[in-house]
């Protein structure tokens, strides 16, 4: 069990974890308002978010019983939905076997992992691009999303646990269509339109989307820590100039709009997710050594633009002129917070984050779990329960028991958000 801190009432929702939101199969559903579950869909697909926060806690073999009801939801060892099976589905459950792994050794859950991530390797991967699923026939589909790039991290992982023979050879060849692809080469973001098969159709979709071509969050997120993931294991230029070519892109985007915009290069207003985990991997990407000054400046920009949306409460609106918060983001801009005052010893960022983190905890309380959204006032504006944040949450207090987060690997990997 990790050391973990205590908020108003997060006692009480530690003890809530282990039986509370099931399905009659032993998985959890998907979304309850009140005592009623609203969405049955069983949270395979967020086997990440949830199982290793029960064992972080000591609740070892609730954690497992998660990790175990999985396994009759599984075709050919990946979740699908109906014919189709989506990467964008599978990739915390991938991660959440690794974690659940390094809390508890059992090889079972590593043998899923590397099951997984062989069948993504041999059935996605078209001409070294991930596309986004397969259909009816086990068909690839065109479109290739750049959160698929996460997976690059996911392929480390599972080489640093197994040092399985082919992991490494993936991530680099993922990495590299990456850097190489067009829209990158030209812009330095990545785009959610890309087509590995007949390209000039993902260039036609990314001019006529009216959001544009470019997502901040977790498209481009995950893109770049996949490739800083691949960079720490085996550095190379391609991996670092890369990055610091995302960095460029990221401090002009940030000048152009004086925000970081979800979506690049078109009109918009602030929105705290982009910031929250821009801050988060620009810690990481000035940790790398790769443009360190740059990085942490503008890391400390966006959080002093977020601070400027902060309510007098400590919340903050999950974008401009929002009635209300986001329990998640709440969560995970805090840990970028807290990470943000060791990388710059500006401890007043670190308080910032546990006091939102008070406030979250005693306002979004319920007898039923965390509600979704609290406003400026106090009150709850949107009584949900998303069942994976309430195991999300502990993150909160995993990370305000430590002051060392950037010194410890095993915390990190299990609090990070991909």
């Amino acid at each position: 069990m990790l050391p973990i801190s205590h908020f108003s009432g997060s006692e009480a929702h530690v003890a809530r974890l282990p039986h509370s939101w099931r399905r009659p199969d032993g998985s959890l559903g998907t979304l309850f308002e009140g005592e009623s579950c609203t969405d049955p869909t069983p949270l395979v697909a967020d086997l990440g978010d949830t199982a290793p926060f029960l064992a972080a806690t000591g609740q070892l073999d609730a954690a497992l019983g998660l990790a175990r009801a999985a396994d009759v939801h599984l075709v050919h060892g990946l979740f699908p939905r109906g014919h189709r099976t989506c990467l964008f589905d599978n990739h915390d459950l991938v991660l959440g076997w690794l974690d659940l792994y390094e809390q508890t050794g059992e090889r079972w859950l590593l043998d899923r992992a590397t099951t997984a991530m062989e069948r993504i390797a041999t059935t996605f991967d078209v001409r070294g691009s991930l596309v986004d699923h397969t259909g009816r026939l086990g068909m690839p589909s065109l479109r290739s999303s750049p959160f698929n790039g996460g997976y690059i991290e996911t392929a480390i992982d599972l080489h640093r646990l197994t040092g399985h023979p082919d992991a490494l050879a993936w991530a680099e060849r993922w990495a590299a269509h990456l850097v190489e692809s067009p829209h990158f080469v030209a812009h330095g973001m990545y785009s959610r339109f890309a087509t590995p098969i007949l390209p000039l159709v993902g260039r036609v979709l990314g001019r006529l989307s009216k959001p544009g071509p470019v997502r901040i969050f977790k498209d481009n997120t995950n893109c770049v820590w996949g490739i800083l993931a691949l960079h720490e294991l085996a550095p190379d230029l391609r991996w670092s100039t890369a990055v610091e070519r995302f960095l460029g892109a990221a401090e002009a985007a940030v000048e152009q709009a004086g925000h970081m915009p979800q979506f690049p290069g078109r009109p918009s207003r602030f929105e705290l997710a982009p910031h929250a985990f821009l801050v988060d991997l620009l810690v990481d990407i000035a940790g790398a050594g790769i443009a360190p000054d740059r990085a942490t400046a503008l890391a400390v920009r966006l959080a002093h633009i977020v601070e400027r949306h902060r309510w007098p409460s400590g919340l903050i609106p999950v974008h401009e002129g929002a009635e209300r918060d986001h329990v998640d983001i709440m969560v995970d801009y805090g840990i970028a917070l807290c990470r943000l005052a060791e990388r710059t010893g500006d401890a007043t960022w670190r308080e910032r984050g546990v006091a939102g983190w008070a406030e979250m905890w005693r306002t979004h309380g319920t007898p039923h779990g965390l509600a979704l959204g609290v406003g400026i006032d106090g009150s709850i504006r949107d009584l949900r329960i998303i069942v994976k944040y309430q195991f999300l949450a502990v993150k909160s207090l995993l990370a305000a028991a430590s002051t060392h987060l950037l010194d410890d690997a095993a915390l990190g990997r299990l609090i990070r958000d991909r």
